[in-house]
């Protein structure tokens, strides 16, 4: 299937037109001819709906006149209905749904239309076969049941306060339901939900508290299966599978029953608490098999839990995203569920998991929102899409493809300009949608290819796709352009040899045509108000001529422009079937591309065309004529079988037209190489590895039929596509091919490997062979072992206690003489009493031989547990190949240092990795117990706010927090006694909470404080004091919204603290940064009197007076946060060294990015040296 890349606004304008036609020796070939489009529909004032009714019908549906169903085998009507008149003369249409079986159609018009009746048609004759009246109020909705043979409707009454399930022959209530349902509160409704090819259905009432019931029913008869109740808060909603049920109660509680043994599987408890009452329910998925279940607290920092649904069992919980998780759903592709999807809420990240074993796979993160993934190759090496859609807004129009074990992207599309609005997937093809460009583009999912690319006039246009691939449509929707037509394609026909180019050619032409309007137009304007009559009527009196002049201006632009565009040629090639010969006409009756024409022929030339009439081709070259036309120039009648060709119609090459010669093309394969993953330019076993290879048409004439063969000579086993269709190669053009090469087995030995590489041509005209000559080597195994397990405390013990949190750090080799592929660690806890924070599950990702890398896990067991000593934790070290993973004996005991592995000394054999700048910084500090000055008495309130509520965010502000956060577990402060409150979990009644209750109740005597706020600032204009914005906090209502500054430090006064350390990245001038300020007021300069701090305490913040706090983009935190912590890393030890050390760099980094900046302390530096220490 070739690409086909067109401007759909000029499609859509097009008139079909007969085929071929002649003007004089032109040679006129529609240009939507070109593009292979099966039917055009035009409605009155564009199209409003359009579906499929199998392979054979299809409906469509103007704005304004009336719907349609077409046979697409004869593109005859079959069936049209007008759209009706309502109330006020307003027009409303029918609604259209095909039967399973595509024999039935069934129509019925919206309740405010007053029709009440559904109507059927037998599709093969267009006979109208009855006609039922469902409901006294009209009809909300009615649909045949997809799935569900015989034919069943469900329709719905137009007061929305009856269902039913009807049989369409006799028209019988099958089952039905009446509801209670209140129109103010859209609650009540009666619902009847079914699955496809389910037998079953489930009936209900929803969100009324007290109606506890749901009744399954048999579908075919209505017979009552089973009544499900104990939903006394009422039911939210329910949805049927094949083989399960799953409800949500109001009082946020998951109900999953089996269908096959009528039994409760699971109750999933939510949060009734929640505040907002859209959040707190816990959302549920079903692998395709339904022999999994996943679970989840919508947007709470949870863990996913994952569900035997054989049994209820729970197999295992996931910490898949810090901050809460957005979604957790099994990739359908695999109907075993083997592969997991979640995505993170706050981290933006999207991660598919191995559900067998809970294994992170892969992960991909977005700039402000997380990435869709979707399986485009489910073979023996799954790849996946990954994108970002930006619905509405412009954003970034890239598509990823990656290789799931290595996580490598394997290939990056450049799909939209201005970002992607929606995907839609199918089986075998999806398409997306752009945000800005007017551009949808149908994919190949396969190969990655584009089919389509059609541009919209107003809009992005929309695909509709039959249900088995063969006809697909598109247009632009009726509500964004009343202009557009309906255009069918058939998906074995996409083919085009027409670009972008041709039509920019149009732009050009129209462009100088209204330059030229617009001119000539200004000649003629009325009299100006600061213009003279004497000055008016001489430019009247010379606007003929100097049109004139102008029109031979622009005529001499256009025909420029014109003469440019003829030197663009686009080779075509089509089969044409001659008739019966006139003699005295000398002219060919002949038929090609569905149209009869006439074709002047010499008679001489047309005896030996004769002969082999049914062998015959027309070869030659369009040039751009129109937007609605292409013309065919240098184009002969070709003998496929004795090659000889005879010229018709306009030619531009005079030699050739006078013998009738062909342009030969002259094909050559001018580079080829091999790059693999190793970059030691050897295939090594389990590797795969790309062939480029560059070509070039070096000849007068297109090489029509192209394709790139590839043959092997070796003993290896190699995977690679022998023959890669190229198309048509035009005189002078090259292009460039990758075609993937793979060595699955495992071989024994090392050999050399020839690849042979040649063009093949539908003509003959084939290239000259070229070999590619690279070693494949046998499968060198990888090895992995444990180097080392190293363990501290939260007092620098190396040793694992109760009621203390512990680092355990894993040092992972790769002993082996082959690369070790996806390398993840994974620390599973038996038992509830046991804590483990953070990931369970950390890639590593490949491995060299030689190569080490480390990872760390966090626990901390419980004055609960009272199992052995010998701690249930075990560790499994994940390869990409299952084979070659590790399940080490480790043993983590208590009061025990970790167990000696004796294998290689890690320190010499690690190869850190390249990182991005600040990595000094991201590696927390971890001190010793001697070098502490903080310990279990200490408390701390780190506050990091990114995204607010109501403006805009905070840039870094939430690595910011996080950082500060890990450092101070590694000053020494507990995890316990660290209160970490980010985004919307920073409200103003949580800062409240923590910082007027939580603190002073868990503080106890002599104990120090910390507190760390990074986020927005603003002053209120009417008193000039300074406010902490909260995530819900507002700059037009900060007394009532924000947190006072001097509020914070009056509240940590009253704490009576040994010391208390206030560390603020924020600015309160309200002049930028990260700083706000109300609508129509002006930023203050915050003077040294505000900010007075009590006794006891020291503030280091980040700005001085009416300056911007910044952040780094590049570093990716606040510039002030990343000093400071530098500073720490560094080995400064109290605040008065911290402020030394970071304020000209502060001051420097500032200048870089156009701003003064420059950190501020409180009381005077002179009177904190020597104070308010960090670490010894």
């Amino acid at each position: 299937m070739h690409n086909l890349n067109i401007l759909f606004f000029f499609v859509l304008l097009i008139v079909l037109s007969p085929s071929l036609s002649f003007a004089g020796d032109e040679f006129l070939i529609p240009v939507s001819q070109l593009y292979n489009v099966e039917k055009q529909i035009k409605h009155q004032n564009g199209i409003r709906t359009v579906s499929f009714g199998g392979d054979r019908y299809l409906f469509t549906s103007g704005a304004d006149d009336e719907g349609i169903v077409w046979d697409t085998k004869t593109w005859k009507k079959i069936i049209t209905i007008k759209h009706k008149h309502g109330p006020d003369n307003k027009l409303f249409p029918a609604e259209l749904s095909f039967s399973p079986d595509n024999r039935t159609a069934l129509a019925y018009f919206k309740k405010e239309s007053g029709d009440k009746k559904i109507y059927l048609w037998e599709l093969e004759t267009g006979r109208k076969i009855r006609e039922m009246e469902c409901h006294e109020s009209g009809i909300e909705f009615a649909y045949f049941l997809w799935g569900h043979l015989p034919s069943k409707i469900q329709c719905e009454s137009g007061d929305r306060n009856h269902a039913a399930i009807i049989e369409p022959v006799t028209g019988e209530k099958i089952i039905s339901l009446n509801g209670k349902y209140n129109p103010q509160t859209y609650k009540g409704r009666p619902i009847i939900a079914y699955a496809f090819k389910s037998p079953y259905a489930a009936c209900y009432i929803d969100e009324i508290p007290g109606e506890d019931e749901i009744v399954i029913r048999n579908i075919s008869n209505g017979e009552k299966i089973k009544t499900f109740s104990g939903f006394e808060s009422g039911i939210y909603n329910a949805y049927l599978h094949p083989r399960h049920l799953l409800v949500m109660s109001l009082d946020k509680i998951r109900h999953v029953f089996d269908l096959k043994s009528l039994d409760k599987v699971l109750r999933i408890k939510g949060d009734a608490d929640a505040k907002e009452s859209s959040s707190g329910y816990p959302a549920f998925s079903l692998s395709g098999n339904e022999k999994l279940g996943a679970s989840c607290l919508y947007r709470y920092d949870l863990p996913v839990t994952l569900w035997d649904m054989e049994n209820g069992r729970e197999l295992r919980t996931i910490s898949a995203h810090p901050g809460g998780v957005d979604s957790a759903y099994f990739d359908y592709t695999f109907k075993d569920g083997r592969y997991l999807v979640t995505k993170g809420t706050k981290d933006k990240t999207t991660s598919i998991w191995d559900s067998r074993t809970g294994r992170r796979i892969f992960s991909v993160s977005g700039a402000d929102k997380f990435p869709d993934v979707v399986f485009v190759d489910a073979g023996e090496a799954p790849k996946v899409l990954s994108y970002v859609s930006s619905y509405g807004r412009k954003g970034d129009g890239t598509m990823t493809v990656y290789d799931l074990a290595s996580g490598k992207a394997v290939k990056k599309i450049n799909a939209h300009d201005g970002g992607i609005s929606y995907a839609i997937f199918f089986e075998r093809y999806f398409y997306t949608n752009g945000s800005t460009d007017n551009t949808t583009i149908l994919w190949d999912k396969n190969t990655m290819t584009k089919i389509l690319s059609l541009k919209g006039a107003k809009s992005a246009p929309n695909v509709t796709i039959g249900p088995d691939y063969k006809l697909f449509s598109v247009h632009e929707p009726s509500y964004k352009n009343k202009e557009s037509s309906l255009l069918i394609f058939d998906f074995a026909k996409t083919s085009t040899v027409l670009d972008e180019r041709y039509y920019s050619f149009k732009a050009v032409i129209d462009g100088l045509n209204q330059e030229l309007d617009q001119k000539t137009k200004a000649l003629y304007a009325p009299k100006g108000e600061f213009e003279t009559t004497s000055e008016y009527d001489g430019r009247i009196k010379s606007a003929d001529s100097e049109k004139s002049r102008l029109q031979r201006e622009y005529q001499a632009k256009i025909d420029r422009a014109l003469e440019q565009s003829r030197t663009v040629l686009y080779p075509y090639s089509f089969d044409i079937k001659l008739g019966r010969y006139d003699a005295d006409r000398q002219a060919f009756d002949a038929e090609a591309l569905g149209r009869r024409y006439e074709l002047n022929v010499p008679r001489a030339k047309a005896v030996e065309l004769a002969k082999n009439r049914e062998s015959i081709k027309v070869e030659g070259s369009l040039v751009y004529h129109s937007a609605e036309f292409a013309e065919l120039i240098n184009a002969r009648l070709l003998n496929i079988v004795t090659n000889e060709t005879v010229a018709f119609g306009k030619q531009t090459d005079a030699s050739m037209a006078a013998t009738g010669a062909k342009a030969l093309p002259d094909l050559s394969i001018t580079a080829i190489s091999l790059t693999e993953p190793s970059g030691n330019g050897i295939l090594d076993a389990g590797e795969t590895g790309t062939v480029a290879v560059r070509i070039k048409n070096s000849g007068k004439g297109a090489a029509f039929g192209v394709n790139l063969s590839l043959a092997a000579k070796t003993s290896f086993e190699l995977r690679f596509n022998d023959k890669t269709s190229i198309g048509t190669v035009v005189s002078g053009e090259e292009k460039e091919l990758a075609v993937e090469i793979s060595s699955p087995g495992r071989s024994a030995k090392t050999e050399e490997v020839s690849l042979k590489a040649m063009l093949t041509e539908s003509n003959g005209f084939d290239s000259k062979p070229v070999i590619l000559a690279f070693k494949a080597k046998e499968f060198q195994p990888p090895k992995l072992q444990i180097a080392r397990v190293y363990i501290e405390d939260a007092d620098g013990r190396r040793v694992i206690s109760r009621g203390k949190e512990a680092a355990v750090t894993v040092y992972v080799e790769n002993a082996g003489s082959g690369a070790a592929q996806g390398v993840a660690v994974e620390m599973t806890v038996g038992s509830k009493d046991i804590k483990q924070f953070g990931e369970g599950n950390i890639r590593i990702g490949s491995l060299n031989p030689g190569e080490a890398k480390k990872v760390a896990f966090s626990i901390a067991v419980t004055q609960r547990y009272k199992g052995e000593k010998n701690l249930p934790i075990s560790f499994v070290v994940h390869e990409a190949r299952e084979e070659f993973t590790l399940k080490p004996d480790i043993k983590l005991a208590i009061g025990e240092e970790a167990p000696d592995v004796k294998v290689v000394r890690v320190e010499s054999a690690e190869t850190p990795a390249q990182r991005p700048a600040g990595e000094d910084v991201e590696t927390p500090i971890s001190l010793k117990a001697p070098e502490r000055l903080f310990g279990e008495n200490d408390m701390a309130v780190v506050i990091g706010i990114e995204k607010y509520q109501n403006i805009p965010k905070s840039e870094n502000s939430y690595n910011d927090a996080k950082l500060v956060r890990a450092y101070l577990r590694g000053l020494g402060f507990a995890e316990r006694n660290i209160e970490y409150l980010t985004d919307d979990k920073a409200t103003r009644s949580a800062l409240e909470r923590t910082l007027e209750g939580w603190l002073p109740n868990r503080l106890k005597k002599g104990g120090k404080v910390f507190v760390y706020y990074s986020g927005h600032g603003a002053p209120e204009p009417a008193s000039g004091n300074a406010y902490i914005v909260p995530y819900d906090g507002d700059p037009e209502y900060l007394p009532a919204t924000g947190y006072p500054l001097k509020r914070l430090y009056e509240s940590l006064a009253r704490l009576n603290a040994a010391e208390t350390f206030v560390v603020v990245d924020s600015c309160f001038s309200g002049a930028g940064g990260r700083s706000v300020l109300a609508k129509g007021a002006r930023p203050l300069v915050m003077t040294a009197e505000q900010f007075a701090v009590p006794q006891g305490m020291a503030v280091l913040s980040s700005t001085q007076g009416s300056q911007i706090s910044t952040s780094s983009p590049e570093k990716g935190y606040g510039v002030f946060t990343y000093y400071f912590l530098k500073a720490l890393k560094n080995g400064k030890k109290n605040l008065a060294e911290i402020y030394d050390y970071i304020k000209p760099m502060i001051e420097d980094e500032a200048k870089t990015l156009n701003v003064r900046q420059s950190p501020a302390i409180s009381p005077d530096i002179e009177q904190l040296r020597g104070r308010f220490g960090l670490q010894k």
